[in-house]
């Protein structure tokens, strides 16, 4: 009946915000506590050790260290704007329509709309251009950040399997979750 199309969208939904986090995380590291490449790199393979290990988090743990031909960082030149295959917003249709919270998955969703509007984030750079790094400790911010990580991804997750328990009873599918899980 269509229950494991379901599942698989509702785990790029997941993905989508999985991702967000994982830029904003970057955001917060890199411009908040001036981290370079090099640190940020360190910082997410530490973190891919622990509770937090995942595919996402080993390649762009990876990215922070790529060069390009002429021996400067990739990441560096790699334009900040994503499209959307649809999954994501798919998900965020079906939990409206089920009547569950995926915000997470929907601003993941709406990040990557905002990426796209690269005239407009032009203009408000130039109007609201990116302060200088001024933490005093960046070693305690990555902790807090690691801390908001852990917590948004798990919130994330249980909003993805609370659509999963919905639409299993909505659809009569009997969904195994804790298998769902286990393939995650």
């Amino acid at each position: 009946d269509g229950s494991g199309h379901y599942v698989k969208m509702v785990h790029n939904g997941i993905e989508y915000a999985d991702m967000e986090l994982l830029a904003e995380t970057y955001l917060m590291l890199k411009y908040a506590a001036g981290f370079d490449n090099a640190q940020l790199a360190r910082t997410f393979q530490q973190w891919n050790q622990g509770d937090l290990q995942s595919y996402l988090m080993d390649i762009t743990a990876t990215i922070f260290q790529e060069k390009d031909d002429d021996g400067s960082a990739l990441l560096d030149k790699i334009l900040d704007s994503a499209a959307q295959k649809g999954t994501g917003r798919w998900t965020s249709i079906q939990a409206m329509e089920q009547g569950i919270d995926t915000s997470m998955i929907t601003a993941a969703c709406n990040a990557r709309i905002t990426s796209n509007l690269l005239a407009e984030r032009r203009i408000g750079h130039q109007l609201f251009p990116v302060p200088p790094a001024v933490m005093p400790k960046p070693a305690a911010l990555a902790d807090t950040v690691l801390q908001g990580l852990s917590a948004a991804k798990i919130l994330a997750y249980a909003q993805g399997f609370s659509l999963y328990r919905q639409a299993s009873h909505t659809f009569g599918w009997q969904l195994d979750l804790g298998k769902i899980a286990g393939i995650f």
